[in-house]
């Protein structure tokens, strides 16, 4: 079976083979309009105590991206969380056991079900990751919050591609 693909809003997704499902980049929470003000552009599609992947995936330590609202209240048991190493450190401070943690920095992998996640370059913060996710033949390219940079995505080949709204804009010279 091919995986579905579900957006849950900003630069978060779920996708499911059938058997397993993995969140990636969930923001689930109020979080940055609790700490910063800013308002959610859209609703969270799940409540953040229903959400339980089998796979918990995070790009970079952000919090519109490693949401601790989100993991306070949200059932931990039996999922692992797989993210660059900003992202561990701030797992293991919030009680994450190290049996749950899986180190994902540039050029490593981790499987999950059907599912093979490549971490890859991305540009935003030191260590934020892109995920290559390759499943049944088929490839998906998840930018992450990366900016533009002639070396995301470089000699990568994907059935399809998920970039992020984080623009860089250049002004014209006056």
């Amino acid at each position: 079976m091919a995986f579905l693909l579900k957006w849950l809003g900003q630069g978060g997704f779920e996708l499911s083979d059938g058997d397993v499902s993995v969140l990636l980049d969930p923001y689930l929470s109020d979080m940055v309009e609790r700490v910063d003000g800013v308002k959610r552009l859209v609703p969270a599609p799940i409540r953040p105590e229903d959400a339980h992947p089998d796979l918990y995936l995070i790009t970079h330590d952000h919090m519109d991206h490693l949401d601790e609202d989100t993991l306070d209240v949200m059932n931990r048991e039996g999922v692992l969380f797989a993210g660059p190493s900003s992202c561990m450190t701030k797992l293991s401070a919030m009680g994450v056991p190290e049996s749950a943690r899986v180190l994902l920095n540039r050029g490593d992998q981790c499987q999950c079900g059907t599912f093979t996640f490549q971490a890859v370059y991305a540009r935003h913060t030191q260590d934020s990751i892109g995920v290559v996710v390759t499943q049944n033949g088929l490839t998906a390219y998840f930018t992450g919050d990366s900016e533009f940079d002639a070396a995301v995505g470089r000699q990568l080949h994907c059935d399809g591609l998920f970039s992020c709204t984080l623009l860089t804009l250049i002004a014209p010279d006056s």
